[in-house]
């Protein structure tokens, strides 16, 4: 697509206007938030946002000296000393109140000529909306044919709220710039045919997004966001309507092959265990879902996410999910020791060892729970003590790769070289020639 020509000239010191540019780390978001589990959704995650905050061009306030708006109990008045502005003398009516009272413009020093059959659109800066503060100047929309009007544009903006203030600072945008075609809008319903297309596409993307999705994210809560957005724009410049309809229908067909309908949960549960093994977090997690839908009260569906949270790099949805399965069946001894690994994993070995206690009440005879609270004892100073627990885990059955991995990381803290080496060999050995056995590096 031709780029829009647009032509411009300035006077004083107004700066040249410029594409607008995501500020990451800025009024975009933090550059410390990937689209990856664990993060919280940022503004630049977003692609309808991005598209439309990086659309057109921003003026930059080019003074070095500030300019406060400020709203006192109703009465707006400007805090900026221009005489002391170096270089330049400031018109007295550059920034001005409207007659209302409510609003206040700023002379931009800068002409901006639309191109033939379209007309400049001044709108709010994207760094405005996303102001916490509240002190980024809010510019109102405005259509100026300024195809032949031909004077320096000059921009309104709303008033602060009482007792707030915007600032103009050197450096810093303050209002975006669209140049949209000057045409009007022809409203036709959709024919039966279309909407039924539309429909379908719809339920399609609705029901199998995070399949279409190239990438899948899940802020700690365990909400989830994904690129699908994006990859349909792909399939769309690849292939049109046609393209984007035929990658949510291949989409729909997978999802329901991994899901398919008509299910008992104890299947449900059974095909989101195959999932989980072989890595496609996202049916297992639709899988359990439907579930919770079939069954609330399903506390091995509860386990079985906190699981799988665990292996999605989501702790806290994890904790949240396997406190929630103890809580619904209390007696389960394997529910009270997943939790137990997933509070050592997270560092919390206090709450840990209770865990793993009342763990122990329920099957004083498991070496697993045994040795796993031995090695939380270490990690809580308590060496001695967790070496005892770990040597009559090992007693109780000394074929568990876990246990000896647990025995030789106990010895390291104590600094025994020798039986530490022992230890983790005889680990390795188990894992290596037992089918099923447990992994060499537990919590």
């Amino acid at each position: 697509m031709d780029a829009v020509v647009v032509r411009y000239r300035t006077e004083g010191k107004a700066l040249p206007p410029r594409p607008i540019r995501l500020s990451v780390p800025g009024w975009s978001g933090s550059e410390h938030h990937k689209k990856e589990n664990g993060s919280q959704p940022q503004p630049w995650h977003c692609p309808p946002f991005t598209e439309a905050a990086t659309h057109g061009v921003e003026l930059i306030y080019p003074y070095d000296t500030e300019c406060h708006v400020v709203n006192d109990g109703g009465t707006v008045r400007f805090e900026w000393d221009t005489a002391r502005e170096p270089g330049v003398r400031i018109p007295p009516d550059e920034i001005t109140l409207d007659t209302s009272g409510r609003n206040y413009l700023f002379g931009t020093s800068t002409d901006l000529q639309a191109p033939p059959g379209y007309v400049l659109r001044t709108e709010p800066h994207p760094r405005a909306l996303l102001d916490p503060a509240g002190t980024a100047p809010l510019a109102l929309c405005g259509h100026v044919r300024s195809e032949w009007w031909a004077k320096k544009l000059f921009v309104v903006f709303r008033a602060p709220e009482p007792g707030r203030r915007h600032v103009f600072r050197k450096g810093e945008p303050y209002v975006q710039i669209l140049f949209v075609p000057d045409q009007a809008c022809e409203l036709v319903k959709m024919t039966a045919e279309e909407e039924s297309r539309r429909r379908e596409t719809e339920e399609g993307i609705k029901l199998a997004k995070s399949l279409i999705a190239r990438r899948v994210w899940h802020n700690p809560q365990g909400l989830e966001f994904n690129d699908h957005y994006k990859a349909l724009q792909r399939a769309f410049d690849a292939g049109g309507v046609a393209g984007v309809e035929a990658a949510v229908r291949e989409a729909a067909e997978r999802f329901r092959a991994a899901l398919p309908v008509g299910k008992t949960a104890r299947e449900y549960l059974d095909l989101a265990a195959a999932h989980h093994r072989a890595g496609r977090h996202v049916e297992a997690k639709e899988a359990l879902f439907q579930v919770r839908r079939m069954d609330p009260a399903n506390a091995e569906a509860g386990n079985r996410m906190g699981r799988l949270a665990l292996d999605m790099g989501l702790p806290d949805l994890a904790l949240g999910a396997l406190r929630q399965a103890v809580a619904m069946a209390p007696q389960c001894f394997q529910y009270r020791l997943d939790l137990g690994d997933a509070l050592a994993t997270a560092g919390r070995h206090e709450d840990a060892e209770r865990v793993y206690r009342s763990a122990l009440q329920l099957n004083p005879d498991s070496p697993l729970a045994l040795s796993a609270l031995g090695l939380t004892l270490a990690r809580l100073g308590r060496a001695d003590e967790g070496l005892e627990a770990c040597r009559r885990a090992a007693r109780m059955n000394g074929h568990l790769a876990a246990v000896h991995t647990r025995l030789g990381q106990v010895l390291e803290s104590l600094g025994r070289a020798d039986e530490t080496r022992d230890e983790h060999r005889a680990a390795a050995s188990i894992a290596a020639t037992t089918p099923g056995a447990a992994p060499t590096t537990p919590p």
